[in-house]
């Protein structure tokens, strides 16, 4: 199965590579997403030191699919609603831009997300950039500029467009450690259990500042997403419901719309997060001021270096075996099979440096 992935890969940034020439598209936009053969036998080698590739040869996959994209840059659409790298209906969810450095940042949750917006913070000259970033909301996205520039930052060669990426299983446990385990699992019963008051098993009352409204939700319900079998079997169950679809969980090849993946010209992944966010931050001028020193208790180390981080970072990797049985890998790659299974996109490992 994986050496299908890795192959249909290639058939893909050979057909890109016509695509681009024939509209005209600097190398830029396309180079550095682009893998080699070699890079292909290296990832080949590389599975049977990496239970989680190797992994997904165990199980009955649909073959990938490979979509040649079609639309020219002046006939992309833009819709505030629909488009993902907009935020669709969740103004949060818009890529970050970073003007002074001609950056676009698709940040997804669970994959570094507070460490970068800390980062980019710190970048635009916020002085308490070491505080929580997530309820700031002092960043600006693709939300808040007209189509035309949208269309403009997400093309342009002239323009760094990044996202990170982190295989499905860890990032999956990441989210049930940090929304079932932890604060009493609050987050996970407000997204997963919410009920109307006075409907049976409806007994529990959220209070909780950042919902802005209290909110009823299914003791039962609650008390049971406390294991992660139940939590996964309930994302299985509810594939379509508004839990399923959290931010924190839902597949990571969605962040980015079909017609802008040619155009994605930087891709990270967190287990090599700290040189892979150097490579970025040095490519748009920004590594020395603002990644390579002031991360860290003693502000000393640099970004994704720190203990702090390291730990943010590992916990969810070091858990895997307490956690997982190989029945359980199985479900979870057949539930992210977009994930794992995409033409273009590889979440399990970086593609380009």
């Amino acid at each position: 199965e994986i050496r299908d992935i890795d192959l249909s890969y290639m058939n893909y940034v050979k057909e890109q590579q016509q695509h681009n020439a024939s509209f005209a598209v600097s190398d830029k936009s396309t180079l550095n997403m682009m893998t080699t053969q070699n890079d292909v036998n290296a990832t080949m080698s590389n599975k049977d030191t990496n239970p989680l590739i190797e992994s997904n040869t165990n199980i009955n996959l649909p073959p990938p699919t490979t979509t040649k994209p079609t639309t020219k840059k002046e006939e992309i659409s833009i819709s505030r609603r629909k488009d993902a790298v907009m935020g669709g209906n969740n103004w949060q969810m818009g890529c970050i831009v970073l003007e002074q450095y001609k950056l676009v940042f698709c940040f997804i949750p669970k994959v570094g997300c507070t460490i970068f917006k800390q980062l980019f913070r710190r970048m635009e000259g916020k002085a308490n950039w070491r505080l929580d970033p997530h309820y700031m909301g002092d960043l600006k996205t693709l939300r808040n500029y007209n189509a035309s520039t949208v269309v403009e930052m997400m093309t342009s060669p002239d323009w760094t467009r990044a996202i990170f990426f982190r295989d499905p299983k860890e990032r999956l446990l990441s989210s049930f450690l940090d929304k079932a385990l932890s604060d009493y699992g609050y987050y996970l019963a407000a997204r997963c259990c919410v009920c109307n008051e006075g409907e049976v098993g409806c007994t529990v009352e959220l209070d909780i500042a950042n919902l802005k409204r209290n909110k009823w939700v299914n003791g039962e319900c609650m008390n049971k997403l406390q294991t992660f079998e139940n939590f996964l079997s309930h994302l299985e169950k509810e594939s379509n419901s508004g839990c399923a679809t959290d931010p924190h969980w839902r597949p990571q090849t969605e962040r980015i719309d079909d017609k802008f993946i040619p155009y994605i010209n930087f891709i990270g992944h967190m287990d090599t997060v700290s040189a892979d966010t150097e490579r970025l931050l040095r490519q748009v001028g920004a590594w020395h001021p603002y990644g390579a020193v002031g991360w860290g208790k003693n502000q000393s180390e640099a970004v994704f270096q720190s203990k702090s981080a390291s730990i943010r970072v590992s916990e969810a990797k070091l858990k895997l075996g307490q956690y997982y049985t190989p029945e359980l890998e199985e479900r979870v790659e057949k539930l992210y099979v977009k994930d794992y299974m995409h033409p273009v996109f590889n979440v399990t490992r970086s593609l380009d440096g």
